[in-house]
């Protein structure tokens, strides 16, 4: 019984959660028996019935526990009203908690494939025979779940190579197979079976629900001859073949749904009337009161065949062309009559006897009637008499500038004109209508439409010093009819700009028909009539006067049914000046606008005046008058002091306002561009410089001109660097330094200052009298670094300032240092350049360790000399020096190359007497495939990077050739060849080694792509590792190494290229992949024997059997297996 407490045992917890659930619900939101359904006697529905004398006498039992049948259940919904749920059982229940617990695989890859699927049939008149051949491919080894379908049918028979790896079951959906297979491997499965075969109206048919399979066919023997057949869907049937009394059907391509059907011709024909259905496509074309209509009608029969069609034609139609019949192998020859009468009445013949599927196709047309012009049009008919079925769409296409009012209607209702026929779809002013029976009723009357136009204005007004421009924008909405020109009052004074005339769609203007003189109005012809919305946007201007302060603009009127609220922009330009006047204005309110910018696209630095307006004749009245230009420029600039060369920035920032500024001028001294070239900059970016050669030269002073890419007003920033070299300081002395300095021309300056710096041992002091020293007295940083800060009392065009020399009273100076480390892929060869300013004792210098000194080669003053060299001691006597210092190269080479992995050293030669160096700059050439990524803080890098082609690389701000003039060496040819990588470092002062980082390009590319690559694959195969937090730490530390290592990041990041490439690919072709095998039914298992399903109850499929793995494997070559129908079938 339900009561008992075994009974209680077996219910799952989750019935349990289910009824607590439902009897909270029915508690809260049942609704009480006056507003439950009420029977025919009054009662409610749910009302018990009279108790039994049974259950009368069983009133002092234990109560007994019946179930209550809730046919409604009350569920709140996510804004917790409770909704109404009917037929939601336990299994429904189960089903969506399962799904909702189980989280959804990001792809799935199918189990299996059957390749081939081939039935062959018998036709006892009893029953059908089948034989079925399956040919399974396995994906996965192991178990493989393949739903078979086939519920219509009775197994009788299963045949397999091995017995103990193959299961079949019986579901509800039909039979279920288990096969047990190894992964590529095909597995043969044998079925015969038997089906019933249904007789309708004297013909017989077969329904199968089939498995998907790649290559399907099915051969059926029917037992008598000349048998006619047919098939549903899209499976091809071959024609029927006849042979000793019986018939062979063969049918391919069928897909899950297969129904065929077989008949005797002679029994169908004499004892099955014809019962047609009609499916029509018509469209009717209505050009005035002309009607032509064409329709498309498609006949079939569910029993019987016909060969006479009757169908009534609209009122008063008449047949345009003859009617065309066509059947599926073609057309079919066919005559026809039409009789007389309001709905004439057309009769088809067909030569023969069809059960279709036919299409006709009809061609009618009626002419307009004079004498009812204002009667509504019927646009019914092609009604075929006697049909069973009719229905169908219809369209009805209006033609020119028509429109529809439509009366009765009766039959038909209005549909989307997406849901008409396909081959409705070219046709535009389309009205879609279905009908599902007929005669059906559809009236319209046809009356000439009227253009409806409207429009929003916008205004845009440039005020110059000699003229006002403005351009106008129309925004016309054109419906019902369409227009054939466009009107609108132009003010007197204006002149329209027609090569300027723009229409959106463009070219729709006529334009020589476009009268030019004429504004009043305006007349813009069209070349084709317009519906729709369209853009007019034309442009004008007048002059101003100049004698007049007082400017009145008023608007164009365009004449339209609707006029809607017009913009305004009032633009000054920005060396005018607008006063408004709003008592003399007329229909126009201010409006403020938070980011001007956004409303209009002009360059102008002034902001434009917005105005509303709703009325046609607005006028706006405004005072006027030119501002000239100012100019006014701020200067700044850093002198830096070393002993040997003074390097000076000058940065100017010039505020231009009221008209703009094309080219800048400047005042430079001569010695200026004779020392050193004069580099400029404007905004941080190189600028052309012209020298204007005809304005006469001030006295030492040149005037350069810069023109700027575009005319600028505002703010505009110009940095000049030049060097300006020094006499060389002798040691304990000083000496008288002036400083010239650029100024800018046709400008007024407001405040000039300068910070001077000068390194140690320098000592320096403020000698000019037109300067003030803000610090009011030398500042040293660090004990390094000499500052003052300078600011300019009146005009001048230089600095003058003492600088003294406070060094050690005796030893050597080198000025300039250049050394130069050529490697190949096996040696390395060293040239060392410097000026020796002055040498009292014998130079004594160290060569490096390595060394060849058979390849030591020295130059003094560019003149071969051949030093003294013992062991890597090489001396060179003070004698071989002039007084006014000198220039010495040396060059060696060694026996090897470094090697060394991570820092790579490189020693220079070192000097054993007192030598102060003033400025080293070592450049390093690599091989083409190798690269510099890392140097020590020691050096300077003296490179930029820029583009070569289709890389980016870096290139050395000074050439060889630059390098040799610096410091007085020879001129060598050929130099560094153009494929190799040169990289220059520079340093104050003279460290003792440069340390690098060198690798091969192949390492770079290996490392940056490599990674690149495994960061993409496992985002790609490991969708977990896509989280918002890991790719902030990948991006974190990219930024971090590229902070660190600023001069390499560039160079990983182009060599990162080969890996992010690879990374697409593989995102591709895994794509490709998911797609194409996701498109058959995938089912997923796992390597371990099935349950098998005994029922379909949520209870029942808990219960599983596992077959026992270490069964006998003994196999045999087939083995045959007898199945009930309704039991599962194991090995």
């Amino acid at each position: 019984m339900l009561g008992t407490s075994a009974s209680r045992g077996r219910v799952p917890r989750r019935i349990g959660w289910l009824f607590l659930i439902l009897g909270i619900v029915c508690l809260g939101g049942v609704p009480t028996s006056a507003q439950m359904p009420m029977n025919g006697m009054g009662t409610s529905e749910t009302e018990e019935a009279p108790e039994s004398p049974s259950q009368k006498n069983s009133d002092n039992s234990a109560p007994v526990i019946r179930e209550a049948e809730a046919r409604v259940f009350y569920v709140p919904d996510e804004e917790g009203n409770l909704q109404r749920v009917l037929n939601f059982t336990l299994k429904d229940f189960d089903r969506m908690l399962q799904s909702e617990q189980s989280p959804e695989p990001f792809f799935q890859q199918p189990g299996f494939v059957i390749e081939k699927l081939e039935i062959n049939g018998k036709d006892n008149r009893e029953h059908l025979l089948l034989e079925v051949s399956l040919s399974i491919l396995c994906m996965d080894s192991g178990w493989t779940q393949v739903p078979l379908a086939l519920g219509e049918t009775v197994v009788r028979k299963a045949e397999t190579k091995d017995k103990e790896r193959t299961i079949l079951e019986r579901t509800e959906e039909g039979y279920l197979a288990w096969i047990k297979g190894k992964e590529e491997e095909i597995v043969t499965l044998q079925l015969t079976l038997l089906a019933r075969v249904e007789q309708v109206a004297g013909e017989s048919r077969l329904s199968l629900t089939l498995p998907m399979a790649t290559e399907a066919g099915l051969k059926l023997e029917v037992p008598y001859a000349d048998a006619q057949a047919r098939i549903y869907g899209r499976s091809y049937l071959y024609p029927p073949e006849t042979e000793q009394e019986k018939t062979f059907l063969q049918v391919e391509g069928f897909e899950r749904e297969l129904e065929l059907a077989w008949w005797k011709p002679e029994q169908q024909s004499a004892s099955l009337p014809a019962v047609l259905e009609v499916q029509g496509a018509i469209l009717v074309h209505l050009e005035g009161r002309t009607v032509r209509t064409e329709a498309t009608l498609t006949l079939n029969s569910f029993q019987g065949h016909f060969k006479q069609i009757r169908l009534r034609l609209p009122e008063h139609a008449r047949l345009a062309e003859t009617p065309v019949v066509r059947s599926p192998k073609g057309l079919m020859a066919a005559t026809s009559s039409v009789s007389e009468g309001v709905l004439p009445i057309l009769e088809i013949q067909l030569d023969r006897e069809t059960q279709g599927p036919i299409e006709v196709t009809l061609m009618t047309e009626r002419l307009p009637s004079e004498d009812q012009p204002e009667t509504p049009l019927s646009l019914g008919g092609f009604e075929v008499l006697g049909a069973a079925h009719q229905s169908g769409h219809l369209g009805v296409h209006v033609l020119g500038d028509w429109q529809l009012q439509w009366e009765q209607r009766r039959g038909v209702w209005a549909v989307e004109t997406t849901e008409l026929p396909a081959s409705f779809a070219n046709y535009s002013n389309l009205f879609g209508f279905e009908y599902f029976s007929q005669p059906l009723t559809l009236e319209a009357k046809i009356v000439r439409r009227q253009p409806r136009v409207s429009v929003e204005p916008q205004y845009r007004f440039t005020v110059h010093h000699d003229r006002v421009e403005m351009e106008a924008t129309f925004q016309y909405l054109v419906y019902q009819v369409g227009i054939r020109s466009l009107e609108l009052d132009m003010p007197q004074g204006w002149q329209l700009h027609l090569a300027r005339l723009e229409t959106n769609p463009p070219g729709l203007i006529e334009r020589d028909l476009l009268e030019i003189g004429k504004m009043r109005p305006l007349v813009l012809p069209l070349r084709q009539p317009y519906l729709g919305r369209l853009e007019v946007k034309l442009r004008a201007w007048r002059p101003l006067e100049e004698l007049s302060q007082r400017l009145t603009l008023l608007l164009p009127s365009p004449r339209v049914n609707n006029l809607g609220p017009a913009a305004v922009y009032v633009q000054p330009a920005d060396n005018i000046e607008l006063i408004p006047r709003p008592d003399e204005m007329i229909g126009l309110s201010r409006e403020t606008i938070a980011n001007p910018e956004s409303s209009t696209t002009s360059i102008w630095q002034q902001p434009p005046a917005v105005y509303r307006t709703a009325v046609a004749t607005a006028a706006y009245v405004a005072d006027w008058h030119v501002n000239p230009r100012e100019v006014s420029v701020t200067s700044k600039g850093t002198v830096q002091i070393a002993p040997w060369l003074a390097k000076v920035e000058q940065a100017f920032t010039l505020q231009v306002r009221y008209e703009p500024l094309d080219e800048l001028a400047f005042w430079v001294p001569n010695e200026v561009t004779q020392d050193a070239p004069l580099e400029i900059l404007l905004d941080g970016q190189p600028l052309r410089t012209l020298t204007n050669l005809d304005s006469p030269e001030s006295e030492g002073r040149t005037r350069i001109r810069l023109p700027l890419p575009s005319a600028r007003l505002g703010e505009i920033n110009v940095a000049l660097r030049y060097q300006h070299p020094l006499s060389p300081l002798q040691p304990a002395s000083g000496d008288r330094l002036t400083i010239p300095l650029v100024q800018a021309d046709d400008s007024r300056i407001n405040t000039t200052s300068f910070r001077v710096e000068a390194t140690s041992p320098l000592k320096v002091e403020l000698l000019d009298d037109r300067w003030v020293n803000e610090l009011s007295k030398e500042t040293r940083i660090d004990n390094e670094v000499a500052t003052l800060l300078l600011e300019q009392k009146e005009l001048a065009d230089g600095l003058e300032l003492g600088v003294r020399y406070e060094g050690a009273q005796e030893g050597i100076r080198i000025a300039r240092l250049w050394i130069q480390s050529w490697l190949s892929e096996q040696s390395r060869r060293d040239r060392v350049c410097f000026w020796l300013e002055s040498a009292e004792i014998p130079l004594e210098i160290e060569l490096p360790e390595g060394v060849d000194r058979s390849s030591v080669v020295a130059f003094i003053g560019g003149k071969p000399f051949r030093p003294l060299v013992k062991n890597r001691q090489l001396v060179i006597e003070p004698n071989s020096f002039s007084d006014q210092g000198q220039s010495i190269e040396l060059l060696y080479s060694f026996d090897t190359r470094p090697h060394e992995i991570g820092w790579t050293r490189f020693s220079r030669p070192h000097w054993k007497s007192n030598i102060m160096v003033d400025r080293v700059i070592w450049e390093l050439v690599l091989p083409n495939e190798e690269h510099l990524w890392g140097v020590s803080e020691a050096f300077t890098p003296e490179y930029s990077w820029s583009w070569q082609g289709l890389l980016w690389k870096r290139l050395p701000t000074w050439s060889q050739k630059q390098l040799e003039a610096w410091t007085g060496a020879r001129v060598e040819a050929p130099g560094v060849p153009p494929s190799a990588n040169r990289y220059l470092m520079s340093s104050q002062g003279a460290p003792g080694t440069l340390t690098v980082r060198i690798a091969h390009r192949s390492r770079i590319i290996l490392v940056a792509s490599g990674v690149c690559l495994v960061l993409g694959l496992l985002l790609i195969y490991f969708p977990q590792l896509r989280s918002r937090g890991l790719l902030f730490a990948v991006v974190l530390i990219t930024i971090s190494l590229a902070a660190l290592f600023p001069d390499a990041s560039p160079l990983f990041g182009q060599a990162a290229l080969l890996g992010v490439l690879l990374v697409l690919m593989a995102s591709l072709l895994q794509r490709r992949n998911s797609l194409r095998f996701g498109r058959g039914v995938v089912v997923r298992t796992e390597d371990k024997a099935p349950s098998v399903v005994q029922s379909a109850s949520w209870e029942a499929s808990r219960e599983v059997e596992e077959p026992d793995e270490h069964a006998s494997t003994a196999t045999a070559s087939i083995a045959s297996i007898d199945f009930p129908s309704s039991q599962k079938l194991t090995s």
